[in-house]
């Protein structure tokens, strides 16, 4: 498992790897997965339905969509709407030039 989850960490780990992983039957490797900041929306989507540790992760994504975000501020957990609203003030402080945090 500790091979999957640090192929799913990784940045350069490329979509279709990825999508594979999000799959995974260890919830550490599909945390990884979700917080990886070059996960695809289309594969973040289906992961922000997840158990909460999964969600969570999805929720402090800085590149998951706003409309994802946005369902996950009214989600059950406390700690992944804290993760959601976090999120979403982080992303309200974008740079408007550079786009940076």
């Amino acid at each position: 498992m500790d091979v999957r989850k640090s192929i799913a960490a990784n940045p350069k780990t490329n979509s279709q790897i990825l999508f594979t992983l999000s799959h995974d039957e260890k919830a550490p490797v599909r945390v990884a997965v979700a917080a990886n900041p070059n996960c695809p929306v289309s594969v973040l989507e289906p992961l922000s339905f997840g158990r909460v540790t999964v969600r969570k992760s999805v929720a402090a994504n800085y590149q998951a969509p706003v409309q994802i975000l946005e369902r996950l501020v009214n989600d059950v957990e406390k700690a992944v709407r804290l993760a959601a609203s976090n999120t979403l003030a982080a992303l309200d402080d974008k740079d408007p030039h550079t786009g940076m945090l």
